[in-house]
């Protein structure tokens, strides 16, 4: 594979609708959840989550904002009606619900997933700088994702870090470290970016 096509693959790949899961609670997490309301926001969750994958944004919207009115401090109702947000193209709403998401979030190990979050919303609008800000915060270590390290090559070849885009580019699997020739992906990148 030329170094030329695999920049036409990240290029193109920013163009693919991102279709991420919605987070639901493991039914353990809350099996001794003593409040009635906790279990409303629970119910709220899953009916909003079911809203969502059936593309009724709205909808699903208004659920998870009674998820979070009943329970301000849960992160995943919060990082939900984020995701919400952002299919209807709010992009403030989205980053304002996810950062809650991130207030709250009491789950070290699930930090990176939203950062993720926030880093996909910036992705998405076109600033990269500030995606690749929230995908600085990830430690790539933790997570296998090929889309993660695919969408921040992509912003490391926007801002012109070349050799941060190439070692993503690796990691995602589209670069064998024979196939490095930064002059040339300099070239394209800049030509793509102009």
């Amino acid at each position: 594979m030329s170094l030329k096509s695999i920049l036409e693959a990240i290029f193109e790949f920013k163009e693919d609708p991102e279709k991420e899961e919605l987070i639901l609670f493991p039914r353990e997490l809350f099996d001794d959840v003593e409040s009635t309301s906790g279990l409303e926001a629970t119910r709220l969750n899953r009916e909003g989550a079911q809203q969502y994958g059936a593309g009724k944004y709205n909808e699903a919207l208004k659920l998870f904002n009674r998820a979070v009115k009943i329970e301000p401090d849960n992160a995943f109702f919060w990082t939900n009606k984020g995701k919400a947000h952002r299919e209807l193209g709010e992009t403030e709403d989205a980053i304002k619900a996810l950062e809650k998401g991130i207030e709250y979030n009491k789950e070290k190990e699930l930090e990176g997933q939203f950062f993720y979050r926030i880093a996909s919303v910036y992705f998405r609008i076109e600033n990269y700088k500030k995606a690749a800000e929230y995908y600085e915060k990830i430690n790539f270590k933790e997570y296998l994702s090929y889309e993660m390290r695919l969408r921040y090559s992509y912003c490391c070849l926007i801002l012109k870090r070349y050799n941060e885009a190439i070692k993503y580019a690796e990691e995602a699997g589209l670069i064998r470290p024979s196939e490095k020739l930064p002059k040339e992906i300099k070239t394209e990148a800049e030509k793509r970016a102009n």
